[in-house]
């Protein structure tokens, strides 16, 4: 079978991607998604940037190469999917959130698992050796945004499926950022939710299986335990907290303009910035908005409108 694995690019790619999203849309896709690879090469001829991925050793935190992690980084998520009506306290929600239709009858599940394929797959276009003799891969997420679009294109992925799969991609390393950062604060919580918009909770489960996946491929699992704990509070907190991590907006682009900001990015910096200080409690109304738009703007040296 492995000598007709290439003519799977003769067919359509909507039927190939539909006969994937079944694939994808159950419990354990895994072992055939190994099987897949192991056994028929097929992802060789579906997923751009694969043979790279698997020539691509990494840093000394990664025992296995690009491909195998990625892999494993599904085999992770399945996992967590698994076990979320037992760790999370709305787990049953989120997990029929997932298996509801994202587009053309296929599911979001579909897609998250498809992007644990492809989320390191910028890794050999950034990877480079440091003076200690350690790898690197700065900017592999932005990396990889090329290959994803490629194979929404192959695929004929609907639109609202291709920015999902980008968006996955884009934003896959910013949970863990913010946990090295050690930057806890409503704030910085505020603008990752902020970053990861419309799907925080896809981007912090994918990313807690990618670094679940790492440890595991280690046999260093008990290490990841931090991390789980971060990521499941941050899933709870934005469920029991969403009133305070998306305030109304006490002032709106027009109402800038009348206090005085000019015409311009100006307006929707401002709007953004306002928003970080409701949340940090410097803006509690909109008369204390307002003020800290004159505020601004005298400082800017332009004279705010009374």
């Amino acid at each position: 079978m492995k000598q007709g694995a290439r003519r799977i690019q003769e067919s359509a790619g909507e039927r190939i991607w539909q006969e994937l999203a079944a694939l994808l849309s159950l419990p354990h896709s895994y072992s055939w998604a190994d099987y897949m690879d192991r056994e028929l090469d097929l992802w060789h001829y579906i997923l751009p940037g694969r043979l790279r991925m698997e020539e691509t050793r990494q840093n000394y935190y990664h025992v296995e190469n690009v491909w195998r992690h990625s892999l494993r980084t599904m085999l992770c998520l399945e996992s967590i999917i698994k076990e979320m009506p037992i760790t999370l306290s709305n787990g049953q929600l989120q997990l029929e959130k997932l298996q509801a239709e994202l587009a053309g009858r296929k599911s979001r599940l579909s897609v998250l698992k498809l992007s644990t394929l492809l989320h390191d797959v910028g890794k050999p276009d950034t990877a480079s050796t440091n003076e200690n003799g350690t790898i690197s891969f700065h900017g592999h997420p932005e990396a990889g945004l090329p290959y994803a679009e490629i194979l929404a294109k192959q695929l004929k992925m609907s639109w609202v499926e291709k920015q999902y799969l980008l968006d996955l991609v884009r934003f896959h390393m910013k949970p863990l950022h913010l946990y090295t950062s050690r930057d806890k604060s409503d704030l910085a919580v505020y603008r990752l939710y902020r970053d990861l918009q419309p799907n925080p909770f896809d981007v912090l489960i994918l990313s807690l299986a990618d670094l679940t996946a790492t440890y595991t491929a280690g046999e260093r699992l008990s290490e990841s335990s931090a991390y789980t704990s971060f990521c499941l509070k941050l899933i709870e907190e934005y469920s029991s907290r969403q009133n305070f991590y998306n305030p109304p907006s006490f002032l709106k682009g027009d109402d800038l303009l009348a206090l005085g900001v000019p015409k311009g990015p100006i307006i929707g910096e401002y709007l953004k910035k306002l928003n970080e200080a409701q949340i940090t409690g410097e803006v509690q109304d909109t008369h204390s908005a307002k003020k800290w738009i004159s505020n601004k703007l005298t400082k800017r040296c332009l004279s705010p409108k009374r």
